[in-house]
This record gives C-alpha cells, structure tokens and sequence, in this order.
C-alpha cells in the first residue's frame, strides 16, 4: 500500500510538471498565431485591402478577445470600409479595455466627424489629444487639437492643449500664441495663465513666470478652483520662496473659504516679506474682524484705507468694528462707526435698496446713541461736581435718576418746540429756570435734614415727588410729538399730578 501511493504521488508530480511546461507552450503558439493574424491584417490594411484586413483582425480576437489594440485596428478597418457602427463598437471595446491609450478616441473622433456628429467628434479628438500628451507623443497631441479647432476654433481646452505640446517640444513661440489666444477669448481661463507661466520658467525668464502663475492663481480663486489655484502659487514659490505676493494669495484662498485664522498666518507672512497693499490689509482686517479681534481689525482698516482713501469697503468694515466694541466704548465707537458707515454710502453709489436701508438704520442708531452717551455723560459730569460740593446731599441712586430724567425732559421739551415750530428763547430759558428752581428746592431740603431742625428726613421726599412730575412732563411731551399714551394711562397720570399740586399747595 505504501509503495502504490509512493508511485501515485511521482506519478501526478510528473502529469503537473508537463502541464507546466506544455499550458506555457500552448499560450505561447496561440499568441504567435494571433499575433500573425494580426501582423497580416496590418499588411492588408496598409495596401488598402480593408476587409481581408477585417477577416484577419476578427481571426486574431478569435483567438486573444482581450487584445485592446486588436479592438482598435478592426475599428479602423471597419471605418474606411464606412461600416461606422461596427467602427464605433469596436473602438469603444478597445477603450473597455484600455481607457489609456489615445488611438481608440481618434478613431472615435473620425467616426463621428464622418457622420457630421460634430460635438461628439471634438470631445473625442480632444480626449486623443490629452491621452497622447500624457503618453509623451506630443506630435500627435498637436494633429488631435488642430482637428479639434478646425471643428471649433475658438476651443479653448484645444488651445490650452496644444499650446502644452508645443511647450515641451520647444516651440516656444507656438505656444505663447496658443496661450494668448485663450487669453484673448476669455480673460478669466487660469490654465491659459499657467500654461504661458511655464513656457516662460523654460525659457529661464523667472519673474514673468511667477507673474503668470500669480495670475492663474488669482483666476482659479475667482472661480473657486482652490487646489489648482493653490497648486500655481507653490510653482511661483518653487521659483522664490521669499515672494511675499504668492503668501497673499494663499492667504486668498483660505479667506475664501471662510479659514481665517490659516489667512492671517498667510497674511502675516506677506507683510514680513515686504508685500504691501491695500487689500492685504483688508482682508487681514475682515479676518480679525471675524475672529472677534475689533481693535486688530480696526488697526488693519485704517492702514488699507490710508492706502486707498476711496476704497469704501474698509470703511464699511472699520464703522462694523467700532461698532462691535465694548458698550463701555460706547461715545468713541458710535461716533467712529458714524463717520465711516457715512463715508462708506459716499462711495458706494450702487448699492441695492436692502443693503443701503441697512447701513441708513446703522447711521440712525449712531445718532441715537451718541445722544444718549451724551445725556449721560453730561449727567454723570453733573453727579460728581454735585457729589463733591454737598449742596444737594449725598447723590444716591434716585437722586441720579432725577438728574438724568430732568436733562431729558428738558432735551425734549426743545424738541417739541422745533416740532411745533414754536421754540424760542424765553420757552427754553423759562424751562432751565424751572429745573434750576427744582435743584434748589433740593438744596434747600438737604440743609433742612443737615440741621435737623424739622426732626425727619425730608430731602428724598422731595426728590422722589419731583421725580414724578418730570416723569409726567416727559409722558405729555410725548403726546405732543404723536407719541401715544393709553387713556387708563393718562388717567392715572392726572391722579397723580393732582396729589402732587395739593402737596406743593
């Protein structure tokens, strides 16, 4: 038994060591026989004898169905013989199983140009042109996009296309015409840029190759083409490390896609290598401004606008900053914002109606508060020399109110008298007059409680009845100025004027 399986094992070891040496061989003749298939459909093809050359191709797929260039050269026989659907599957079952190659997407390109299928036949031909530039046939490359244009001569991949072929076979001056015609059709195409910018860095003219590069950058950023954008200004930098200008539009890109602390970094570096512009400003101070740094920002608008006085962007964001300081900031921030979102409607001329009612409603809220800043800053002033005189007593919490009530009934009352049209000197003089009798009526209840001579207190009594009238004061000028007040409202306000004139009386 043992000896029978001995004799098994060296008997299959000998069948698979045959078939090693024979399934190689096998291999081997079927492709020499395809390969002689497809050698004499070559010949067939070249003396014109295209559908013997057809019969050979077919012969030599029988045999090898994943040759892609069997595919390809049946599809050509097939195209002079005019057969073009069989053209066109046989050209795209190459293209199944070689998409790298550019043969197949020529002959599709003549396919269709033979059946006026011409949108069809320039992408094809614009495809052959790009696979055989990436295969290095740069020949060949420039016949594809020339029959490119001949469909569309104002194709701009075309041109960009070709104008690389003629880059890398030296034709400098082919290629810088093929660039500035694209540039001449659209202004805005980066490749273009980008392809002049390299035909210069192979000439060794480095500065306009970085120029270019920068304008193909600032292209892409335009049309939000950021990797390639990015990837220009990293050829200008191959070229100086130090171009504080491509650090710019680095930080461009991260600005523009709302990045802004990767955009200062960029910024920053521009500035440092000497890079000085209005906008590098700007935009680093948008960036602050974003990042909540208001005063960083404010320093960076004010250097981008004594740059460019009429760039009314700056002023725009400068007046947002001040505006978006510390309320304790609160006079100098208004005013500030006041001056520029003013000077920012100045200069912007064709704003829309939404955007300039915006910064018109900005304007009057600076107004109102500078008002107020000053109502109360008068009114503090006016608090710390009474404190410090003592003539009024201690200035306590609704001593202050009172102080602050009266500047405002008095503000007011001028108002009506510009509203009614009816404002002269005396009404303003009777009504200081007034106000000044109510600070001595005050005056003269503090000594009363400082001497005690009554036994009580009475200065805050006063104060808190005198209060009261002011309140009124200011709720019946209201009226006057077509402010409404509810009647339970008025009612309730006579009630108490009535208590206060039979305390006075």
């Amino acid at each position: 038994m043992f000896l029978k399986n001995v004799f098994l094992s060296y008997l299959a070891a000998i069948f698979i060591a045959v078939a090693l040496v024979i399934l190689p061989l096998q291999i081997a003749f079927a492709n020499e026989e395809s390969e002689k298939h497809f050698n004499q459909g070559e010949e067939y093809y070249n003396a014109g004898k295209y559908q013997e050359a057809v019969n050979e191709f077919k012969a030599a797929i029988s045999i090898e169905n994943n040759n892609a260039d069997y595919y390809c050269s049946l599809g050509w026989a097939y195209y002079e013989l005019k057969n073009y659907s069989l053209a066109e599957e046989s050209f795209n079952t190459s293209l199944s199983l070689d998409k790298d190659t550019s043969n197949p997407y020529r002959g599709l390109a003549w396919v269709y140009r033979a059946q006026d299928e011409n949108e069809e036949s320039l992408k094809y031909f614009i495809e052959a042109g790009q696979r055989s530039f990436q295969n290095n046939n740069f020949d060949l490359s420039v016949q594809d996009f020339t029959n490119a244009l001949d469909l569309d001569y104002e194709n701009l991949l075309a041109y960009v296309g070709r104008g690389l072929d003629y880059c890398y076979l030296e034709k400098y001056a082919d290629a810088l015409n093929d660039f500035n015609k694209v540039i001449q059709l659209d202004s805005d195409f980066g490749m273009a840029y980008q392809g002049r910018a390299l035909v210069y860095r192979k000439q060794g003219k480095n500065e306009e190759a970085k120029t270019n590069y920068l304008l193909a950058a600032q292209k892409y950023i335009s049309s939000e083409e950021y990797d390639s954008a990015r990837d220009s200004i990293n050829d200008a930098l191959d070229l100086d490390e130090n171009y504080g200008e491509a650090y710019f539009y680095l930080g461009e890109i991260e600005f523009f896609q709302d990045n802004y602390l990767e955009s200062l970094n960029q910024y920053d570096k521009a500035v440092d290598l000497g890079f000085v512009d209005y906008l590098v400003y700007a935009n680093r101070g948008y960036a602050n401004f974003q990042l909540k740094r208001y005063e960083e920002a404010i320093a960076d608008f004010d250097k981008a606008v004594e740059m460019n006085k009429t760039f009314a962007t700056a002023y725009k964001w400068r007046g947002e900053s001040y505006f978006s300081l510390p309320e304790d900031t609160a006079a100098d921030k208004y005013e500030n914002a006041l001056k520029d979102f003013t000077k920012y409607l100045e200069l912007e001329k064709n704003l829309d109606e939404e955007t300039k009612s915006e910064y018109e409603q900005k304007i009057e809220i600076c107004k109102t508060e500078l008002k107020n800043s000053n109502i109360f800053g008068y009114s503090d002033n006016l608090v710390e020399n009474l404190n410090e005189s003592g003539i009024l007593g201690e200035v306590n919490g609704i001593l202050k109110i009172l102080l602050i009530v009266m500047v405002l009934d008095y503000l007011i009352i001028i108002g009506c008298g510009i509203y009614e049209k009816n404002l002269t000197g005396g009404l303003a003089a009777r009504h200081f007059a007034m106000k000044v009798i109510f600070l001595l009526i005050i005056m003269v209840a503090n000594a009363l409680d400082e001497s005690e001579a009554i036994g009580m207190q009475i200065r805050n009594f006063i104060v808190a009845i005198i209060l009261v009238h002011e309140l009124l004061s200011i709720l019946e000028n209201a009226e006057r100025l077509g402010i409404p007040v509810p009647d339970w409202l008025k009612n309730l306000l006579q009630n108490i004027k009535e208590r206060i004139s039979r305390v006075f009386r």
